[in-house]
């Protein structure tokens, strides 16, 4: 199992804006690759370890690691980072395989 998770911070965006960015994020789910998808904002939870300075968190689930190169490459994947890209100010990315 490959596990891609990705963090948004984003510029200051309007309400409209923000509503297109979690639409565009809600699109990515219907490629095929995906074995399993969530997207969020910060959980809120108070504690020293927690990070919460982002405002999007995308986690995608890929049977392997195959599925999730040829998402990085899928017409709709390289839709949304064309159509978004200019509302965030940092993206990172956090991928795990399985053991």
């Amino acid at each position: 199992m490959h596990i891609h998770n990705v963090y948004f911070w984003l510029n200051n965006c309007s309400d409209a804006d923000r509503a297109g960015f979690e639409k565009g994020l809600a699109a990515l789910m219907n490629i095929s690759q995906i074995h399993s998808g969530y997207w969020g904002v910060p959980a809120g939870v108070d504690r020293e370890v927690v990070d919460g300075s982002y405002d999007y968190s995308l986690s995608l689930i890929f049977a392997n690691r195959a599925d999730h190169d040829t998402y990085q490459s899928d017409a709709d994947h390289d839709l949304f980072i064309e159509r978004h890209k200019h509302l965030w100010s940092a993206v990172k990315v956090f991928d795990t395989t399985s053991r």
